[in-house]
């Protein structure tokens, strides 16, 4: 692969406190440019973030943004000339929420078109539980969005972790899927049932209060997340159907530090893995 770029959820706290010398190192590491994570733009104004990336030649491809602030994020995301926004979850658990995430989706996806960018969907493992007869909360989406409007950033590690068929899939739904996200797995999981984070009580700060069941949980599936090119994905035939059906990047993200305080040289390696790719 000639072009990859980095989630940059992957560099976990040191986007909060070294947030120019992550995206410096990442610059260095040889990643064309960048997805955030979270709205977090190092508070900075769009204009200063844009001639910091430009100067240290890394692209600001995209960014992961929480449902609800979607709309909030367009402006600062046109100004700072990015591609894409994308949602990384919302309501997918029944008919019902799928259908009005569908709906809502369609109305901001209309807003971000008008401001030169495009908007997506980036799954988990829940959204290919049944929740229609045999289809998914994920395929649901995919019928009831406008494909002018709204594109599937597929997660393949999460769809593989979930037992899907990726390669099956992206060609099932041929124009769909925009985006890749670069993430391997050492196994098949299943498919996890959507949990309510807003019903848990929270902490000072505000953030849910995870059962300890539940961080085990994510705890395990965090450490399937093996060195990329070590798992159980064919990443060649990956690339090879989803350049053919409309695939246009291919973004790298990490859930797990494998090397051991060392999440740098882990997406350093993860690149090294990628660029015999074609």
């Amino acid at each position: 692969m000639d072009k990859v770029y980095l989630q940059t959820y992957s560099l976990q706290d040191h986007m909060f406190t070294e947030f120019k010398e992550s995206l410096k190192k990442v610059a260095d590491i040889g990643y064309a440019g960048v997805e955030f994570a979270g709205s977090n733009y190092g508070n900075l104004p769009a204009a200063e973030l844009k001639a910091y990336m430009k100067e240290i030649g890394l692209e600001p491809l995209s960014s992961h943004v929480g449902y609800e602030n979607l709309e909030r994020d367009i402006p600062y995301l046109a100004e700072l000339g990015a591609k894409y926004i994308v949602a990384p979850g919302a309501p997918m658990g029944t008919k019902e929420e799928v259908l009005t995430t569908a709906k809502e989706m369609n109305r901001i996806g209309k807003i971000a078109l008008e401001n030169g960018l495009k908007l997506g969907y980036h799954n988990h493992t829940h959204e290919f539980g049944k929740v229609d007869g045999d289809k998914s909360a994920e395929e649901l989406l995919i019928e009831n969005t406008d494909p002018d409007l709204v594109f599937i950033e597929l997660d393949v590690g999460w769809a593989t972790c979930a037992g899907v068929d990726v390669p099956k899939f992206i060609a099932d739904h041929s124009g769909r899927v925009k985006m890749i996200h670069v993430k391997e797995m050492d196994a098949v999981y299943g498919i996890d049932k959507p949990m309510d984070f807003k019903s848990l009580p929270k902490d000072a700060d505000g953030r849910p209060i995870l059962p300890e069941e539940w961080k085990q949980h994510f705890r395990k599936l965090q450490m399937a997340d093996v060195p990329t090119g070590k798992g159980i994905v064919d990443w060649q035939k990956v690339k090879s159907v989803a350049d053919a059906n409309g695939a246009e990047a291919y973004v790298v993200e990490r859930e797990y530090d494998y090397k051991g305080n060392d999440i740098f040289g882990c997406v350093k390696e993860d690149l090294e893995a990628l660029r015999p790719i074609k």
